[in-house]
């Protein structure tokens, strides 16, 4: 049985990740979504085990302690992190898994299952059109978007961490080059 890939995005606010992990998906329904645990309640309609892993901060902590947490970071009080087990399961059934997560998260991922994990960084094709993309969703004051330009400018000078950087200039062709660097991973990891 072949083994599964862990598909790590990450990259600024805006440029286009979770619409690009859609595509890969689309592409190849076979691949699933990393399910986080967390420490925030469910929100109506989240179901355990396929939105989130729902726990207690103490539980969470716990988890953490033990090394069951393999990345983890923390928003507005609440925890998320991705679990060990059901990420070891995954890959050894051969499923392939993607993620979109921060860039300490990344590498995290990377550190704990080298082999099986391919980190991309998704990019902007400039500052100007993250700008425009921020704006054009509506949803954040002018002063949200600055900060989140501003964050983007940091998180673009690690993109020579990750193994590959990929700009999302043209959806299609951005969905394409990221299913393909999936497909050879796939083949380099099960002809080890």
């Amino acid at each position: 049985m072949r083994r599964g890939v862990l598909l790590v995005i990450s990259g600024p606010s805006g440029c286009g990740k979770n619409s690009i992990l859609q595509g890969v998906r689309a592409l190849d329904p076979t691949i699933g979504y990393s399910v986080s645990c967390t420490t925030r309640k469910p929100r109506k309609g989240e179901e355990e085990g396929i939105d989130y892993y729902f726990v207690s901060s103490e539980k969470f902590d716990e988890m953490i302690d033990s090394g069951e947490i393999v990345e983890w970071d923390q928003f507005v009080n609440n925890k998320y992190g991705t679990p060990k087990t059901p990420l070891l399961k995954a890959v050894a059934e051969g499923k392939d898994i993607m993620f979109d997560i921060t860039i300490p998260g990344a590498m995290k991922l990377k550190e704990f299952m080298p082999e099986d994990t391919v980190t991309v960084f998704l990019l902007p094709p400039s500052l100007d059109e993250l700008r425009r993309r921020l704006v054009e969703r509506g949803t954040e004051t002018e002063e949200q978007i600055n900060a989140r330009l501003a964050k983007a400018s940091g998180e673009i000078s690690q993109a020579d961490k990750f193994e590959y950087q990929v700009v999302n200039d043209n959806m299609e062709e951005c969905v394409a080059r990221i299913y393909k660097i999936l497909c050879d991973r796939r083949d380099k990891v099960n002809n080890l």
